[in-house]
C-alpha cells in the first residue's frame, strides 16, 4: 500500500517567457507536487484539545461533587487534569482515530498507512504537543514552535486530517498501488 507521505498531485503552472522586445509568451504546464494532507490551521488543532480538557474537567467535576475526589490540593487537581486529558484522548484517539475534541471539528489522526495510531504512541504524541507548546511559548512568541512541532510530526509520520478527505485519500492510495 502506498503511504500518504509519498501521494502527490497535479497542479498547473504558468510560465512566463519573455520573447524579444516586449513579448512575451504565457504558457501553462502540470506540476507534481506532494500532497499536502495535514491540518495547518493551529487554532482547530488548539480548540480541539480544549474541548477534550473540557470533557476531562467535566468528569473531574462530576467525580468532586459525588465525593469521590476529594481535594483542594491545586497541583493535584491540575496533574489529573493535565495525565487525565493525554491518558484518555490518548486511548480515544488509539480507538476511534480521533477524540472527541477533534470529531466535533471534523478531524481525525492517522499513520503514513492511513491506520490508526498505537496506544503508546498517541500518549507519546500528546505529550510531546504539549511540551512543544509550552517550550516554544516560554523561549519566543513567533512561529518557531509551530514549525518545530509540524516538523516533528512530518518526521513521525503520523497525520491531522479532515475526515471529509480520508476517503479520497483512501481511494488515491489504491489507486497508486
Amino acid at each position: 500500500m502506498e503511504r500518504i507521505s509519498e501521494l502527490y498531485t497535479i497542479q498547473q503552472v504558468t510560465r512566463r517567457k519573455h520573447l524579444e522586445g516586449e513579448r512575451h509568451l504565457t504558457e501553462e504546464r502540470p506540476f507534481q507536487v506532494p500532497l499536502d494532507v495535514n491540518v495547518s490551521v493551529l487554532y482547530k488543532r488548539v480548540f480541539a484539545k480544549l474541548i477534550d480538557m473540557g470533557i476531562i474537567t467535566l468528569l473531574m467535576f462530576g467525580l468532586h461533587t459525588m465525593n469521590l475526589l476529594n481535594s483542594d490540593d491545586v497541583f493535584l487537581l491540575f496533574s489529573i487534569l493535565f495525565f487525565g486529558t493525554i491518558v484518555f484522548v490518548g486511548c480515544v484517539e488509539s480507538i476511534l482515530k480521533t477524540s472527541p475534541g477533534k470529531a466535533l471539528l471534523g478531524l481525525m489522526v492517522v499513520d503514513d498507512y492511513g491506520n490508526k495510531l498505537p496506544l503508546g504512541f498517541t500518549i507519546y504524541k500528546n505529550i510531546m504537543a504539549f511540551v512543544y507548546a509550552v517550550f516554544y511559548t516560554i523561549v519566543s512568541l513567533g512561529s518557531t514552535g509551530i514549525d518545530s512541532y509540524e516538523n516533528w510530526q512530518e518526521k513521525r509520520k503520523f497525520h491531522v486530517l479532515k475526515r471529509n478527505q480520508f476517503k479520497n485519500i483512501q481511494e488515491m492510495m489504491r489507486m497508486a498501488e
